[in-house]
């Protein structure tokens, strides 16, 4: 009995795997069979349309920023950059914007006079007829193309409550998921069967006429262009695969990346920000050295950048456009690049300098952001937009050997908070013009079209807001001594001496 109880276990044994290989092959079958209408149907959809993918050409003209000329009356915008970016939320968009110079980088109406900060490579020539001001920019009708395929593009808000970030970078922004099949979409996005470029004509509608403005190739493993990025083989991941919970944008000047190291340990260990987009800021009398910069900074975080969980660029083109005096100007330029690539990716986006250190207040019981943020209950508005963080100055004696740690040489803060200094972190779907302190156009709860819709916000307690769990804790000095505040008393012990100690393995 035990071994006819055996034979016919085994007997059970060989139909199962009988039943569970004929399963599996019909499975594949059906998969191969749904590919391959897929492709049939893609295909037939070409013989009308046609794939508007091609493989990446080293030989294709390279974009180059500068004064791009349109319409009869031959005006011309300066055009910094663009970039291909998705939906944090979406699978099934797909978004191409440009970046140009607003009137802020040629005047400065709002603060003090800057007599055209950005002016350096442009005379009286070639900047004659340029059109910057957004009021006046805002009829104009240019088109994105693909093949024979076009798409409006729409000059996205542009005003904000914080004035740094007022009419500095247009960004101008079409679906390109409208004049796209929906299967070069996911080709795209997925990088199926290897790199993928897309040929984009930016066109400008006069009466009905279009003409030619200038194409743009960009490849699905480098969506951004117009600034120098840092990359390394086989480390790009296809925008349909990559999620973070939070991008950090950040400018970096060259004199501080002795300090990236506990910035970035802090944020990504302590506080659990998994990706950094660093933007490397370099000064007037340097820029001529970018590429060694960006070698110096490969050197130091090349395991990072492979693994995606930081991005690096320089923030303007310098050779193209000249140094722009204005740095305020550059690092808008970045953070608004940062912002486009952040939606693409991650679900928040947050923006703050290498000297500022976002600490919780209250429990000190290790706390992570991503949960914090997700987990925010904001009866006024349950979809909020952003939230602000107020900030508290570090200071104390400067140690007698200073250790470069600010934890140590900074070893206390104001015990107030101030609002001069603020920081905010935004939902990537909400927001569409990054800023300093506070963002810009952004969409409130329940609404969808960026054009009517959005609007400044200020922290007034509804969909952007003040949180009192949090602060920015403002270490002033460590890339500038002479930029050290003095602190007034009453003051407390900086937390960060303990938060950088903190063993992230625990």
């Amino acid at each position: 009995m035990l071994i006819k109880g055996r034979q016919n276990h085994r007997n059970r044994l060989f139909v199962g795997v009988g039943f569970l290989v004929a399963a599996n092959v019909i499975y594949h079958t059906w998969t191969l069979s749904t590919i391959q209408r897929g492709e049939r149907e893609h295909l037939s959809d070409s013989d009308e349309h046609g794939s508007v993918l091609q493989s990446p050409n080293a030989n294709r003209p390279a974009f180059l920023p500068g004064i791009y000329r349109y319409g009869s009356h031959n005006r011309g915008l300066v055009i910094t950059g663009a970039s291909i970016t998705s939906n944090y939320d979406s699978r099934e968009t797909l978004w191409y914007q440009f970046f140009a110079l607003g009137d802020r980088c040629f005047g400065d109406p709002i603060g003090a006079p800057l007599e055209m900060p950005c002016r350096q490579n442009f005379t009286d020539e070639n900047l004659h007829m340029v059109t910057w001001e957004t009021g006046e920019l805002g009829s104009e009708n240019f088109v994105c193309g693909i093949a024979n395929r076009t798409a409006k593009l729409e000059l996205m808000p542009s005003e904000s409550y914080d004035v740094n970030t007022v009419r500095v970078i247009q960004v101008w922004r079409c679906p390109l998921h409208s004049i796209m099949s929906k299967y070069d979409v996911q080709r795209f996005l997925n990088h199926v069967r290897g790199e993928k470029m897309l040929e984009v004509d930016l066109l400008y509608n006069e009466s009905d006429h279009l003409s030619s403005v200038t194409k743009m190739h960009i490849v699905n493993t480098a969506p951004i262009i117009g600034v120098e990025q840092l990359r390394f083989p086989n480390a790009n991941a296809p925008l349909s695969s990559t999620r973070r919970n939070i991008t950090l944008c950040t400018a970096v000047e060259p004199n501080s990346l002795i300090h990236l190291g506990q910035f970035i340990r802090y944020h990504r260990d302590v506080i659990g920000i998994d990706h950094i987009y660093l933007g490397l800021d370099t000064q007037h009398e340097v820029w001529e050295k970018d590429d060694v910069i960006l070698q110096a900074a490969s050197s130091l975080l090349r395991p990072e950048i492979t693994k995606g969980t930081i991005s690096i660029s320089t923030i303007w083109d310098h050779k193209n456009l000249g140094y722009c005096m204005n740095r305020e100007i550059l690092k808008m330029h970045h953070y608004v690049t940062c912002l486009y690539h952040a939606k693409s990716i991650s679900e928040f986006v947050a923006t703050w300098d290498i000297d500022e250190f976002f600490v919780f207040t209250g429990n000190r019981e290790k706390r992570l952001l991503p949960d914090f943020l997700r987990k925010l209950n904001h009866s006024a508005c349950e979809d909020w937009s952003f939230i602000t963080m107020r900030s508290s100055t570090a200071g104390g004696s400067l140690p007698a050997a200073p250790t470069g740690l600010v934890g140590l040489d900074f070893p206390i803060r104001e015990n107030s908070t101030n609002e001069v200094w603020q920081k905010s972190i935004s939902k990537t779907k909400s927001i569409f013009l990054n800023g300093f302190h506070i963002p810009g156009s952004s969409l409130p709860q329940g609404k969808t079209n960026v054009m009517t819709d959005s609007l400044p916000l200020f922290p007034n307690g509804e969909c952007a807001f003040y949180t009192d769990e949090a602060i920015m804790v403002h270490v002033r000095g460590i890339m500038d001594e002479g930029a050290r505040s003095q602190v007034d008393e009453p003051s407390v012990l900086n937390e960060l001496a303990s938060l950088l100690a903190f063993d992230s393995s625990s």
